[in-house]
C-alpha cells in the first residue's frame, strides 16, 4: 500500500514536472531529407601550415532536414574529421578554412558559398615531439533557400 502511494505520489510529481504539450506531441519540429551528393574538393583536402600537414578525413557526415515551421530553409550539418600531422615541435596553434559550395546539378551555377574559420591547438608533452597525428572533429552547418534544394544541387567541401 506504500510502495503505491509512494509511486502515485512520484508519477504526479514527474507529470507536474513536465510539459503537457510537449510529453504528449509526438510530431518532430524537424523533416529529415535526402542529402545531396557531396564531394571533396580534391586540390582542397590538404594543406601545409607550419611544418604540419592538416587534412580533410574521407569520413564525413551531411544531415539535411528542413524546420516545420515553415521558414523555407533547408538546412544541412557537416560533421567531419580533420587528420592532423606534424612532424616538428606542435606546441602550436593553426588556423585553415572549411569551405562549403553548393551548385546546380550540371555544376554551371553556384548557388551558395560558405567559409567556416577552424582554429585549433595542439599541446604535447617533451616526450611527443618527434612525429604528432591526431583527428580532430568539427561540426558546421549551412542553410538556404529550400526551393534551390528542391531544383536539384551537389556540395563539394575542402580546406584551405
Amino acid at each position: 500500500m506504500i510502495k503505491s502511494f509512494i509511486l502515485i505520489i512520484l508519477s504526479l510529481f514527474f507529470l507536474n514536472a513536465c510539459s503537457k504539450g510537449k510529453l504528449f506531441n509526438n510530431k518532430s519540429q524537424i523533416t529529415y531529407i535526402d542529402c545531396p551528393k557531396a564531394l571533396i574538393l580534391g586540390p582542397a583536402s590538404k594543406i601545409v601550415k607550419q611544418e604540419a600537414v592538416i587534412s580533410l578525413n574521407k569520413i564525413y557526415s551531411l544531415n539535411c532536414y528542413v524546420p516545420v515551421s515553415g521558414s523555407g530553409e533547408a538546412i544541412i550539418d557537416f560533421d567531419y574529421l580533420i587528420d592532423f600531422d606534424a612532424y616538428k615541435n606542435p606546441n602550436e596553434d593553426y588556423e585553415f578554412e572549411f569551405v562549403v559550395f553548393v551548385t546546380n546539378k550540371k555544376e554551371n551555377e553556384k548557388f551558395y558559398e560558405g567559409r567556416f574559420i577552424k582554429k585549433f591547438e595542439i599541446q604535447l608533452n617533451d616526450d611527443d615531439l618527434s612525429n604528432y597525428k591526431n583527428q580532430i572533429e568539427f561540426k558546421d552547418q549551412i542553410q538556404f533557400q529550400k526551393s534551390i534544394y528542391d531544383q536539384g544541387i551537389k556540395i563539394f567541401i575542402g580546406i584551405i
